[in-house]
């Protein structure tokens, strides 16, 4: 298959959280498949879904990229597959369910120190895969009203929430109206009930990548060795 775009992502290994996480937007990035979505009385999930359903259940370490012209997915792949070999994983005390910004999204618990330092790494490592940003691109980035950080950010890494802006979350809806929170919040709390272990292990790294719809497919996982 041919990808528009390629991204690295962290996605659950763990079998149960994995499909959890699928039925709670509908869309299994493991499998590339529309799955059956969990219905609830009280919370439009579907609606409230729909942004980060394409992308699947997982959390951006290197965002969605276009790959740079004399670069190849084999390339990349082979590069990943070194990477993988050396570079170790991340352990967190947990994860939580809880809002960032407009919306919810899976938290760590504890320090994330090393966690950050590895996703900095990954940034910076993978760049010279990336295409330079288009204006049109951009413009999309500057709609989320930048800090002088993040656009400086932007213009070095492509992408404006990384390095002392990154904050590492598996997103579980789009934006959310106030008064819908807590339906919000109750309802992930009992979908995916006790499924986080912990410790909380980051031990693989995906590359993913966009189908023409707009959808995100696993192509590999790497399991961190180093």
């Amino acid at each position: 298959m041919k990808f528009n775009r390629f991204a690295i992502y962290f996605i659950p290994d763990q079998i149960e959280l994995a499909q959890l996480g699928a039925s709670w937007l509908g869309w299994d990035i493991i499998t590339a498949q529309e799955v059956r979505q969990i219905e609830l009385s009280d919370f439009d999930i579907k609606k409230f879904t729909q942004q980060p359903k394409k992308y699947g259940f997982h959390a951006t370490i290197k965002a969605p990229f276009r790959m740079k012209g004399s670069k190849t997915s084999t390339e990349l792949i082979s590069a990943f597959d070194e990477f993988a070999e050396i570079c170790p994983p991340a352990i967190l005390e947990g994860l939580e369910v809880k809002k960032l910004g407009d919306f919810l999204a899976f938290r760590p618990v504890g320090s994330e120190e090393k966690l950050n330092s590895l996703v900095a790494n990954v940034v910076e490592h993978f760049d010279c895969f990336r295409a330079p940003l288009t204006q049109k691109e951009i413009a999309k980035r500057r709609r989320a009203k930048l800090t002088t950080i993040q656009e400086a950010l932007m213009k070095k890494w492509g992408y404006p929430f990384v390095m002392s802006e990154f904050q590492f979350h598996i997103t579980l809806t789009g934006p959310l109206y106030p008064n819908d929170v807590d339906m919000a919040y109750s309802a992930a709390r009992s979908h995916f009930g006790e499924t986080i272990k912990k410790p909380f292990k980051v031990n693989s790294l995906c590359l993913a990548g966009e189908d023409e719809n707009g959808r995100f497919h696993l192509i590999k996982r790497f399991e961190l060795l180093g």
